[in-house]
């Protein structure tokens, strides 16, 4: 194997060190590494040909120090502010400079942010003119250096940026009255209140508190007749100065609350001491006090980092730093734990590994020394730089690029400490202040891409405020990452957030024993880090064991790269410390030789030489030392053998095994406590708990390890590799040791022990949950699946489980808050289902049972996944129910339940369509991000949904038909396009800039480039300008791109010429990819590079099918779709003559046929991982493939044709364009989609987990779907308006239709009924129908009469019944008609243009009143009779909300009031700003409306709620009850509800039922509520019987409000 060559050369034996020549000061690394970054430094500060010494020397000018508030170092959480202040004659370099010119020596910038203690302290240093040499004369004083100094401080960017924290000035000189005055004036001055508040300390070095002599002298000197001018603050410093004297008196009396240290000079400069010690020192009680052994100049200015008076000051700043970060903890570790706990919980638990990083410098592996031949290196150093790699590119050399180079590679066998080195280099890193992420991979499922990727999010959130908060805002808006699946990952995380948020400084990344990694995934990981764009400060560190594969990507992708090797001479050096280090070869006698001999037997293996340590630990003579060393081979697996002999032998054999067998299956390192139960549960043995972490170790003869965190691990990554090699004298066989650890989990969890949190019957004893509890549940899934699929005691234990303990299994893994594990326990069980369908010959019936138990769960995840995180113990009381009647879930549990039912005749199935989206124009297009749902249609609308809800949030105008949507990748905008204009909206959905079509083209696709600064329009028509780039900020145009002519055309023969085709029939563009595909008309594919920033397009290939390659003719591309992972370059092609092809790029750009599928269809489209293809087939149906294998995976039939597709941005819902809907499709295969990239092609496993959804099209031919919903008065019936314009009349105790009539040609919209009348009115369009009803007490109703049939202009938007007597109120938008006494009256003065006014306005019952009606609107409510219409009084009644408690505002929401007939209330909800919950209710006493004066303000109530409440259902005796936006049916008791401390949840809606705008859901008893689904009635008894009582905040004064 061919490697680069590396700084170590090939293995050498040389002349070993001796122990005096490995042992090294403990600080002498840190001192030597320091000096190499400043070194590199130094010379990074020159041009790559320069020689002169001049040429590393700073400008005088520049050497002083630029004016005003310089930052010199900024971190990327700063919890401190550092500013440095000079004094007379100074600057802001210079006098912090031993030598000005060298920026070496400006210890501030230089060397305080690499000190320990220092990570977050934000460093800066201001200057002023203070040059008292200056021939102008200076007005400016001491008052005025203060005010630029408090200015700077407000308006700096930087310390605007976490602007609460702490400020500390470091003065020197003159600069000490400076930063007092300033701190005085700050306590006066309102403008800079904060930053007095900000003040923590004062550090004045030699400053003249009480003046100074040698200021006379100046003074003196400067009113001589010099070309000097006169300057103002050289007065101010002299001894008598009123300035010195007012400053002192005044800050003596406002600093109690500082911290202050006055330092003075004790030696003389030029023979006179320029400030004396009664002046440096002010005698103040919060004062402390210290001399430096150095003159005035250089009390401020240090010979190195070693100068005895640069680390007094450092040592105080640092102390400084300590006591404002504990201050710091007090007042934000708990927001900074919850953001960080909150962001952990969202990536799956995801945290800093410290104790893999730990175990890499425990004392048996890590000595002090070790492995500084990686970092003492000065390619390390240069790879190191965080400086900018502007200079470094000007370098010539090879070896000078090397700080050009991302990436650092350690390579080396294993056991030769690459992971030791790693964690020295973090480790050295971290001692620097720099930010470093890491992550450490080892054999096991959770050592995934996907976890490195979470884990470095979330450690950079841990460091970076930014990122923290970008990170927290991403997962409070309700983004939801598939934690599973790694390119959705970088993509979401990386790409979309991290990546967009400013490095403030070089972000390092170790990643550690990459090769674990599978090696699919470590190829595309290395493809993403490749990247990963070169202006973004991001460094690499890899280490492996050696890879050509490796070597070949970072050659083909022309990465520069840094290489070193592991066990070579430098790792010798490592091995012979640490055995110098070792008790047993630290003897006074000489044991060099013994040494040596280890060393020459290693062969630069560090693990041979710490094994080989062990095994002299039982020797007590030289002889036998020598004796064992000699005997023990140098071949680390026979070395292993010998180990295992020894447990063998031993009395403790068995026990031995059983931890091997269990760490080696282990997919994660075990804690003691679970290790210890799990051999419990296994052989039966309990070990003793004191002394065991030694035990385990003896035990197993050290092959096993226990780290700092209680976690027991092997050894080392090779010892695993041996145990489960054939060849082993102690063979662990995987599958037999998986399956022994699966029954002990199955068999614990099948046992009396694990039982439902509220289980009554169980024995305290046994209720008590073991250490085992939470790794069975989470891992016993991971075991099944590497098991013997065939073992029928396995598969027993598994039915028994599903059958007994599977929703007890559901509800601990929601307590998790992450429903994550259960989506890898379904990934595991399908993998093992399948494969036992495979291996037996003859399928058992438990098979379909098991595959139904996982459809279920998949489905539970995709349903139910939010509210069972709500609320755990809702999977045994309210999910069985409401599952589909065919589930197994609902058939194994649902009987069980004796009060909980659902009457709903289509519930028996179910559905991957979760909605539909209806419109009244053909729709044209789709898109989707984490937050909305876009529809372009063709009367030029776009309507934009909640993605969750699917709620009309927003209606957008487009200038044309909208048959082009597309969001950002990062920034929520989004671009609609028609044939002939593009706009773009903003985040907040309003129009930034709209662009007509150049040229003489047609706008034909239109997408954001990765970053979203441009946009990219594909014309068609015209060849010069087929794709146009915009800006994205303001629509100018960036550039155009063209395609190459294609000079054949289709029907072109000898006699004709061919005449060249300027139209392709197909263009697709990837941007992310940075690749496009067309083709002409019967033309192969032409595949073409895109560079949208340089605008250029090049072809680098012509794909043609198999067997197609010479045709004249080739079959017509009708699509094209890109994979979407930016790891892969492979493309979907479909073809007229049926074929769906995939084909991929290999290194060299030529494209090669992968897999082909026989499929008609017209349509193709790509997840967002690149997984998934979904197809539209010219039957209507959409089929899913997996994009690797293109294996078909599921089929959802339709009718029509599908106009566009697009997934969710998560990748977990599919929408789909037919004619004028749009539907929303949640197929499990979404879910489960790494499933079947691995399943054998011949397993069709979603056959076996799920049921075709039969026929959308033609069910809906049969659906009379129910527009409109009332309950007939108190009665438990319900009328139900029908699209056919039938109405069914319901009894919600049977779900029996009692009575169906057809009084409309056309759906009808309303329905008002009049009970004591029995009188029920309803309405189509503009007709309106009273119908005479009779209903008995035996539940019998029947049709008497048609008492009128009335026509009106207008669509009729309300309808109103009069309670007492025959009489209706029918709205429009511009008139209002009361019957009443038979006759028709139509009103429409004021009143119409009241209502024609104002869209929110709705007409009411009065709830007291019979004879009076409410109309509603925003913030008013007015009284109005019945006859004829009048106003009671002229004045409504206003609602006017001010301030409240917490400075919420209140804004106008679109709701309606709600109210009941004869109830005490009046009910709406209200929209806040400024508060957790969006939402609140308002209530007031409707009895009051009886008041008299008729106008005057009635106080309400606003009652906040810890949930954001979706909408009113319905109040029900003194309750009110709302639906909140994650579907709780809750309420709220209204009696005294002005010392409610609770609300009630009940039960939630599923999301098929409760997705769109039109809701239709009425509480009708107190027990009962019904809905609409569709056609059908949904029934939910005794559902509001559950009760879970959840705090409230109780209102207070400040919430009342007015009317």
């Amino acid at each position: 194997m061919m490697l680069p060559a590396t700084a170590s050369s090939s293995l050498r034996i040389m002349p070993l060190a001796t122990k005096d020549q490995v042992e090294q000061p403990a600080n002498s690394h840190k001192q030597s590494a320091r000096s190499l970054l400043r070194s590199w430094r130094l010379r990074r500060g020159t041009s790559a040909g320069s020689s002169s010494d001049a040429s590393i020397q700073l400008a005088s000018e520049a050497a002083k120090g630029p004016l005003g508030l310089n930052t010199l170092f900024e971190p990327s959480e700063p919890k401190v502010d550092i500013i440095f202040v000079h004094g007379l004659q100074g600057g802001s370099r210079k006098t912090w400079s031993l030598h000005p010119t060298d920026p070496l020596t400006y210890w501030p910038s230089e060397w305080l942010p690499l000190e320990p203690g220092f990570r977050h302290a934000r460093i800066h240093s201001f200057g002023y003119d203070s040059d008292w040499g200056r021939a102008a004369a200076s007005k400016l004083t001491v008052h005025d250096f203060a005010l630029a100094l408090l200015a700077d401080i407000k308006h700096s960017n930087a310390l605007k940026r976490n602007g609460n924290t702490p400020i500390v000035f470091v003065a020197h000189s003159m600069g000490g009255l400076v930063i007092k005055k300033a701190y005085l004036l700050a306590t006066r001055n309102e403008t800079y209140k904060d930053i007095a508040s900000r003040i923590h300390t004062m550090y004045f070095l030699a400053t003249p508190h009480r003046g100074s002599n040698s200021a006379a002298y100046l003074n003196s000197y400067l009113s001589l007749p010099l070309p000097i001018g006169a300057k103002s603050f050289v007065k101010e410093l002299m001894p008598n100065s009123q300035t010195v004297h007012d400053i002192n008196f005044d800050f003596r009396y406002s600093c109690a609350h500082l911290k202050l240290f006055s330092f003075f000079e004790s030696k003389p400069m030029n023979g006179i001491m320029i400030v004396e010690k009664q002046s440096a020192i002010m005698g103040l009680p919060n004062e402390e006090e210290q001399y430096l052994a150095a003159d005035h100049r250089h009390v401020c200015k240090f010979d190195s980092a070693q100068d005895p008076n640069y680390l007094i000051v450092m040592r105080k700043l640092k102390a400084t730093i300590e006591e404002i970060q504990q201050d710091y903890k007090l007042k934000y570790t708990q927001e900074y734990r919850e953001q960080l706990v909150s962001i952990s919980k969202a990536f799956e638990n995801a945290q800093r590994p410290l104790p893999d990083l730990y175990a890499t410098q425990t004392p048996s592996k890590y000595h002090e020394g070790s492995c500084q031949w990686l970092t003492r290196d000065e390619k390390f150093t240069r790879w190191l730089d965080p400086e900018t790699e502007l200079e470094a590119n000007k370098l010539q050399s090879d070896t000078q690029r090397v700080s050009d180079c991302r990436f650092l590679w350690l390579y080396g066998p294993p056991g030769s400490g690459k992971s030791i080195a790693s964690g020295h280099a973090i480790s050295f890193l971290e001692s620097h202040n720099f930010d470093v992420c890491y992550y450490f991979f080892k054999a096991g499922s959770s050592s995934t891409v996907a976890m490195l990727l979470l884990s470095l999010a979330y450690q950079m959130a841990e460091a970076n405020l930014e990122i923290r908060h970008q990170l927290f805002n991403l997962i409070n808006q309700g983004v939801v990452v598939n934690c599973n699946d790694y390119p959705v990952i970088w993509n979401t995380l990386f790409l979309g957030c991290i990546f967009k948020t400013p490095f403030l400084q070089t972000q390092y990344w170790v990643i550690d024993a990459l090769d674990e990694c599978p090696q699919e995934s470590r190829n595309n990981l290395l493809h993403m880090l490749m990247r990963i764009n070169r202006d973004l400060p991001i460094k690499v560190f890899v280490s492996s064991r050696p890879d050509n594969k490796m070597q070949q990507m970072f050659e083909h992708e022309r990465i520069q790269y840094v290489t070193f090797q592991a066990g070579q001479q430098a790792s010798l050096q490592d091995i012979a410390g640490y055995l110098h280090s070792r008790p047993i070869l630290d003897q006074a006698i000489d044991t060099q030789p013994l040494i040596d001999l280890i060393l020459q037997k290693s062969d630069g293996i560090f693990l041979w030489a710490t094994l080989m340590v062990d095994k002299l630990n039982d020797c007590y003579s030289i002889e036998d030392i020598e004796a064992v060393i000699k005997g023990v081979p140098g071949e680390m697996n026979t070395f292993y053998a010998d180990i295992i002999d020894q447990i063998q032998n031993s009395p403790n054999a068995e026990l031995g095994k059983c931890i091997l067998k269990w760490i080696v299956s282990a997919p994660v390192p075990l804690s003691i406590d679970e290790l210890r139960e799990a051999i419990r549960f296994d052989i039966k043995r309990t070990l003793l708990t004191p002394g065991l972490q030694t035990a385990l170790s003896q035990i197993c003869r050290n092959l096993v390890i226990v780290n700092d965190e209680k976690q027991v691990q092997l050894m080392h990554q090779t010892v695993r590799t041996f145990l489960t090699s054939e060849g082993s004298n102690c063979y662990i066989s995987e599958r037999l040791a998986h399956e022994n650890a699966a029954l002990v989990c199955l068999n614990y969890m099948n046992g009396s022990t694990f039982q439902p949190r509220n289980y009554r019957f169980v024995n305290a004893a046994d209720a008590a949950f073991t250490a085992f509890d939470k790794y069975a549940i989470l891992y016993f899934a991971y075991h099944v699946e590497h098991s013997h699929s065939i073992s029928q005691p396995l598969f027993t234990a598994l039915m028994k489980f599903t059958e007994t303990k599977a929703l007890t299994w559901a509800e601990r893994v929601a307590e998790l808050g992450n429903l994550s594990p259960m989506i890898r326990v379904i990934k595991s069980l399908l993998q093992y289902h399948a494969r036992r369908l495979k291996e037996r010959d003859s399928i058992d019936n438990g098979m379909g049972v098991l595959g139904s138990w996982l459809n279920d769960f998949t489905r539970l995840v995709t349903n139910f996944g939010p509210n069972l995180i709500d609320s755990p113990r809702s999977i045994y009381v309210s999910i069985p129910p409401l599952l589909p009647t065919s589930s197994i879930i609902y058939k194994t549990y649902a009987s069980r339940m004796t009060k909980q039912k659902v009457i709903c005749t289509t519930n028996s199935e179910w559905e991957e369509r979760a909605s539909c989206l209806l419109f009244s124009s053909d729709a044209k297009s789709v898109a989707s991000n984490s937050r909305y749902v876009a529809v372009g249609l063709l009367k030029k609308q776009i309507r934009v949904y909640d993605h969750l809800t699917l709620e009309l949030v927003d209606e957008l105008h487009h200038p044309g038909p909208v048959r082009n949507l597309a969001f950002g990748n990062l920034s929520g905008r989004l671009v609609s396009g028609s044939p002939k204009a593009i706009t773009v909206w903003s985040a907040e959905r309003k129009e930034l800039w709209t662009a007509s079509v150049p040229g003489m083209g047609l706008f034909h696709s239109v997408c954001f480039s990765p970053d979203d600064s441009i946009i990219l329009a594909v014309t068609l028509g015209d060849p010069k300008r087929v794709i146009t780039s915009f800006s994205a900020d303001d629509g100018s145009i960036i550039g155009t791109m063209h395609l190459a002519q294609d000079d054949a055309d289709s029907e072109s023969d000898d006699d004709n010429p061919r005449r060249p085709q300027w139209i392709p029939k197909v263009i697709t563009i990837s941007p992310r990819i940075g690749l496009a595909a067309f083709a002409y008309r019967k033309t192969h594919l032409t595949i073409c590079s895109i560079d949208y920033e340089l605008n250029t397009m090049t072809q680098i290939t012509q794909f043609a099918k198999e067997g197609s390659e010479d045709a004249r003719l080739p079959p017509q591309v009708l699509d094209v779709a890109f994979c979407s992972a930016t790891e892969y370059r492979s493309m979907a092609i479909l073809y007229e003559d049926g074929d769906l092809v995939t084909a991929e790029l290999d290194h060299y750009d030529q494209a090669s046929q992968r897999h082909i599928y026989y499929v008609f269809a017209r349509i193709l489209a790509a997840s967002p991982d690149g997984r998934i293809l979904a197809v539209g087939e010219n039957d209507g149906s959409v089929s899913l493939f997996a994009f690797e294998t293109l294996q078909r995976i599921q089929r959802i039939p339709h009718e029509g044709h599908a106009a566009n597709i697009v997934f969710s941005s998560s990748g977990l819902c599919l929408y789909t364009i037919y004619g004028k809907a749009c539907n929303v499709w949640e197929p499990p295969c979404l879910l489960l989609q790494d499933q079947w990239d691995f399943d054998p092609p011949e397993v069709d496993g979603i056959d076996e987990l799920q049921k075709r959804w039969d026929d959308s099209s033609k069910r809906e031919k049969r659906e009379r779907f129910i527009h409109c919903l009332i309950q007939a008065g108190d009665d438990p019936f319900v009328f139900c308006g029908r699209a056919d314009g039938s109405i069914t009349v319901h009894d919600v105790n049977t779900g029996n239709v009692t009575l169906e009539f057809v009084e409309h040609k056309l759906y009808v919209r309303h329905l008002a009924w009049s009970p004591k009348l029995q009188i029920l009115y309803s309405t189509d369009g503009s007709r309106c129908i009273a119908t005479q009803l009779s209903y008995s007490k035996g539940g019998q109703w029947k049709k008497l009469d048609q008492l009128f049939s009335h026509e009106e202009k207008g669509v009729i938007t309300q309808l109103l019944a009069k309670q007492d007597e025959p009489g209706a109120l029918i709205s429009t938008r511009t008139s209002q008609t009361v019957w009443l006494a038979g006759a028709f009256v139509s009103y429409d003065l004021s009143t119409a243009e009241t209502i024609s006014s104002d869209v929110n306005a709705t007409w009411s019952l009065h709830p007291n009143d019979v004879n009076r009606l409410l109309l509603t609107k925003s913030n008013t409510v007015q009284l109005y009779s019945w006859d004829g219409l009048r106003k009671i009084d002229e004045r409504p009644i206003s609602l006017d909300i001010t301030s409240q408690p917490d400075s919420s505002t209140t804004k106008n929401a679109a709701a309606k009031w709600m109210s009941r007939l004869g109830r005490d209330h009046v009910v709406r909800t209200i929209s806040l700003e400024g508060s957790e919950a969006e939402t609140a209710l308002v209530t007031f006493e409707s009895s009051k409306l009886q008041s008299d004066p008729i106008g005057m303000p009635i106080s309400g109530i606003l009652h906040r709620f810890p949930c954001d409440i979706r909408t009113l259902l319905g109040i029900l005796g003194s309750k009110v009850f709302f639906l909140t936006r994650r579907g709780w049916v809750c309420s709220y008791s209204l009696k005294g509800s002005s010392s409610g401390m609770h609300y009630a949840r009940h039960f939630f809606i599923p999301p098929v039922w409760r997705t769109g705008n039109s809701l239709m859901m009425l509480i009708v008893s107190k027990s009962h509520m019904v809905l609409v689904h569709r056609n059908d009635l949904v029934i939910l008894q005794r559902f509001l019987d559950l009760k879970d009582t959840m705090p409230l905040e109780e209102p207070r004064l400040a919430d009342r409000v007015s009317y």
